[in-house]
């Protein structure tokens, strides 16, 4: 198994703390995502391989509180990588969940600099009302655009950040 090099590494972690959609915003006919929050603000942390950000006016008052800080731990798995999460929601309990993330495809919308990755994984559990809005195996996903080399990331152009 070929692990991903330091530059690889670095554009994982961006777009693990760039990442966290609860809920997949798929065709019309799909159910609607459990909230939707407003673009995290994160910082990444290479040595630690960790991200913390922070989600702000979520919907779905009941189980998010309308805002939670969330901390992501990544690791290298061959050519993509695995990250797990937690999101502490204000006052209503937490959210933890599982992504894997892939190189997306090319050409794309991201910014020239920067790559796209796409993130895919599920709700493995959680604590009070946020679990019960946001229920274990709720599907998530993101798509980021993230630049290896000067740390820069963002939610991929036209799409939303779902919890």
């Amino acid at each position: 198994m070929r692990r991903t090099g330091p530059k690889g590494l670095i554009a994982v972690a961006l777009a693990a703390g760039s990442l966290l959609a609860v809920g997949l915003a798929g065709p019309a006919s799909a159910a609607a995502p459990p909230a939707i929050c407003s673009s995290p603000k994160s910082v990444v942390n290479i040595k630690k391989l960790t991200a913390t950000f922070t989600l702000t006016a979520c919907t779905n008052t009941k189980a998010t509180g309308g805002s939670g800080a969330a901390v992501v731990n990544f690791k290298t798995v061959g050519k993509g990588s695995a990250v797990a999460g937690k999101i502490t929601w204000h006052g209503t309990g937490t959210t933890t969940f599982s992504l894997s993330t892939a190189a997306g495809k090319t050409p794309n919308k991201c910014p020239k600099g920067t790559s796209e990755f796409v993130s895919t994984g599920k709700v493995q559990g959680g604590s009070g009302a946020a679990l019960k809005g946001i229920p274990k195996g709720s599907p998530v996903s993101e798509t980021t655009c993230s630049n290896p080399t000067t740390g820069a990331s963002s939610i991929y152009p036209g799409t939303k950040f779902d919890v």
